[in-house]
């Protein structure tokens, strides 16, 4: 790597954002995590933990295709605010690990719809109750549905239990 050159190596991942400006449908981006986890042992920075530190506005690139292409006319970065995403979905990204001891969750949003997602005990301590989880001091909360995690932004979220 060049000392002067300012780019830091990114890692690119394909997301759905749902978001408050239009809730009926999922806005296809690309985001741009650290090639590195300052946090963990990871080679990869979690989407977890860029959600964490991001601030207020995330940047990312729409992707019209499933695969992002730099040679794209559309490369435009757009920030969006995270105070207006509701959830964020990766694909694909379970490991079998996390599929194993689930819980299924029942979460009423505040618009009044509804979601059943379930957690993984891998994420929580087995003597962790569901009301610690959810009171921890970052916004969004790691879900899954149909084998890929959803980052829930806890601000939309109205009430939940557990099913």
């Amino acid at each position: 790597m060049n000392f002067f050159d300012p780019k830091i190596p990114k890692k690119k991942i394909i997301v759905e954002i749902l978001h408050t400006q239009s809730a009926q449908y999922l806005l296809k981006c690309v985001l741009f995590l650290n090639a590195s986890s300052k946090y963990s042992d990871a080679t990869i920075e979690t989407l977890q933990e860029f959600l964490q530190n991001c601030g207020q506005f995330i940047p990312a690139k729409q992707a019209t295709a499933e695969k992002y292409s730099e040679n794209d006319e559309n490369n435009i970065i757009s920030l969006y605010n995270t105070s207006s995403i509701i959830y964020i979905k990766e694909y694909g990204t379970c490991s079998p690990s996390e599929l194993k001891d689930l819980f299924e969750i029942h979460i009423t949003l505040n618009n009044k719809s509804s979601l059943k997602l379930s957690l993984s005990r891998n994420f929580i301590d087995y003597n962790t109750r569901l009301a610690d989880y959810v009171n921890t001091p970052t916004t969004f909360l790691k879900f899954i549905k149909n084998k890929s995690f959803i980052h829930l932004n806890k601000n939309f979220i109205f009430s939940m239990r557990t099913i």
